[in-house]
This record gives C-alpha cells, sequence and structure tokens, in this order.
C-alpha cells in the first residue's frame, strides 16, 4: 500500500508537469479541524493543479495533487464498580478506573477534480466543490492505564500499557466551499471537507472492561483555505 502512495504521486505529479506548459497552474494552503466518531484532529494541507480546458466561460475545472497531515486525539474511560479486597487479614474498599487514549497521524495524499466559478462575473465571491481519491499512511499510539483507589491504603497505579500501530488506508473525499477573490490570482475560500475510510477500533485485550476507542467512516472537516492561480 506504501508503494502504491508513492505511485500516485510521482504519477500525479508526472501530469502536472506535463501539462504545466500547456494550461494554468494554480496552488493553495488551507488548514482546519475535523471530527469523527472517537477522535478530533487539527491539521493543514497543500494542492497544486492545472486547470482543465473551459467549457464554459463562469465554469472552470481542475485536477490536481494534495497533501494533508493530521494529528489527533481520541479518549475514552470506564470505571468499574467498588469491589471488597482481603489484605494482611484487613478488609479494604477498591475502585478500579481504566483510561484508554489514541494519538493518530493521518498523512493523506489525494488525486482530486475540482469545479468553480462566480455566481456573476461582476462579483468577488465564488464558490468551490470537488472530489478525490488517494491512501493515507495513519500511524495510532494506543495507550491503556489502570489505577486501583484502595481503602485503606490509597491509589495504586499499574504499569501502562502503549501500543503503536502503522496502517495503510484507502481513503476517498468530498469537499465544498465558497470564497472570495482579492485579485484575479489570489483568493481566499471557507468550506466543508468529508475524509472517508475505513473504521478502526482500539480496544487491547480486555475490551471487556474498557471502553475502546474507535473511529468512524467518516471525518468531518472546517477548513479555510488561501489560494494561488498562475
Amino acid at each position: 500500500m506504501k508503494k502504491l502512495i508513492i505511485s500516485l504521486a510521482l504519477m500525479s505529479l508526472s501530469v502536472v508537469s506535463a501539462r504545466a506548459a500547456s494550461a494554468p497552474i494554480y496552488t493553495g494552503v488551507s488548514g482546519g479541524w475535523f471530527k469523527n466518531r472517537g477522535v478530533e484532529s487539527w491539521g493543514g494541507g497543500a494542492h497544486v493543479g492545472f486547470e482543465l480546458a473551459e467549457k464554459r466561460p463562469e465554469l472552470h475545472q481542475g485536477l490536481e495533487l494534495e497533501v494533508w497531515g493530521l494529528q489527533g486525539r481520541g479518549h475514552a474511560s470506564e470505571s468499574s464498580e467498588p469491589f471488597i479486597f482481603e489484605d494482611e487479614g484487613a478488609i479494604g474498599q477498591a475502585v478500579r478506573t481504566s483510561n484508554r487514549s489514541v494519538k493518530l497521524t493521518q498523512v493523506p495524499v489525494m488525486v482530486n477534480y475540482r469545479v468553480w466559478g462566480k455566481a456573476n462575473e461582476s462579483s468577488s465571491m465564488t464558490w468551490y466543490a470537488g472530489a478525490g481519491i488517494g491512501c493515507q499512511w495513519a500511524r495510532s499510539k494506543d495507550r491503556l492505564t489502570e489505577s486501583f483507589v484502595m481503602d485503606p491504603g490509597g491509589p495504586v497505579s499499574i504499569n501502562p500499557y502503549s501500543k503503536n500501530h502503522n496502517h495503510a488506508l484507502l481513503t476517498g473525499q468530498l469537499f465544498a466551499g465558497l470564497g472570495y477573490e482579492f485579485s484575479d490570482a489570489l483568493s481566499a475560500t471557507l468550506g466543508a471537507r468529508v475524509l472517508m475510510t475505513k473504521r478502526q477500533t482500539w480496544s487491547g485485550s480486555n475490551a471487556e472492561t474498557v471502553a475502546p476507542v474507535r473511529t468512524g467512516v467518516c471525518q468531518l472537516g472546517v477548513e479555510l483555505g488561501l489560494n494561488y492561480a498562475y
């Protein structure tokens, strides 16, 4: 899967380079916040593309290569009921608390089709929409911490469990939004994005007592962008 990501990136760069002499080139950067079932993420990305031949003056189309970097965190916890224990003849009470957290790093590499235009030629307000497909490298760090609050005796911590996972996932996306043109070349955008990947679950070896952290199929995001057309 990693070879597929590299191949997609190189192929897209080759296409952009081949069209650079005959088609307008545009670039852009963006950043935003993403949320799905179990993880909140922040990140940013950049894209470079070329404009396809215009079918209508008010409608523009482009193909682009886009790379994002996202850093997120998920958390779930569950406390068990108090229980009675015996230690050296003494009777006491304890409560066990388990906390699970996940740190998630995502690097999607996407090939997008984008359309954009204006409501009318005299307006500075623009709109855009698009879709893409590609792959992402995802690295997750699953951490489980358990502690016992004992009476008498005070809290007792257990060595935390931690494990890293690496994933290569097929990824799709949809995006749309509105923009404002400062000039014929420079514009700013505000929009929404949906990243779609395989569902993931982190539950470790004791899923029956500790709530797992799950990611949904879709990550919903809000983003701000800045674009420049050459």
